[in-house]
């Protein structure tokens, strides 16, 4: 691994998204998160935050949703070819990850956790739907004007 050093830090303990390669059959991007230290195999794309205003759970909220999961399919050259459909880096980098508000991040962070609480009890009802105290603002030009994630 000394030759790859630019590598480590998407093994080390930190919190990163692991995005699975192959989208699902319900046409959905497989994002997980963890904190711990560990080696993926080529199945799974390990993703680091870029920008420290971004809560982790926000952002797992958001690279499950179904929104990014339709927005990817729809704009992916690879996406949609064959049974397998696979995820790139390069198109997964430039996801548009919508800016919010920190309440409305903390909000979603909350609803994250109790989902998270919930499948780690048993509890497989999890589809809790998200209502934000204000508009968050989901614009174009608020959306990703630089990468957020590496």
């Amino acid at each position: 691994m000394s030759e790859h050093q630019s590598l480590v830090e998407f093994y080390g303990a930190a919190p990163k998204f692991l995005v699975r390669r192959i989208i699902s059959r319900q046409d959905r991007l497989d994002v997980a998160r963890t904190d711990e230290a560990m080696v993926f195999k080529k199945d799974v794309s390990p993703f680091l935050i870029t920008d420290p205003k971004i809560e982790p759970n926000y952002l797992l909220a958001v690279l499950n949703s179904r929104l990014l999961s339709w927005l990817y399919i729809n704009t992916s050259s690879i996406a949609t070819k064959d049974d397998f459909r696979q995820t790139t880096l390069a198109e997964l980098r430039a996801l548009p990850i919508p800016s919010a508000s920190h309440a409305d991040q903390a909000a979603l962070t909350a609803l994250v956790d109790r989902i998270l609480a919930a499948k780690c009890a048993g509890d497989e009802e999890t589809s809790l739907r998200w209502k934000p105290k204000s508009t968050p603002t989901f614009t174009a030009s608020t959306a990703s004007a630089k990468p957020r994630l590496r």
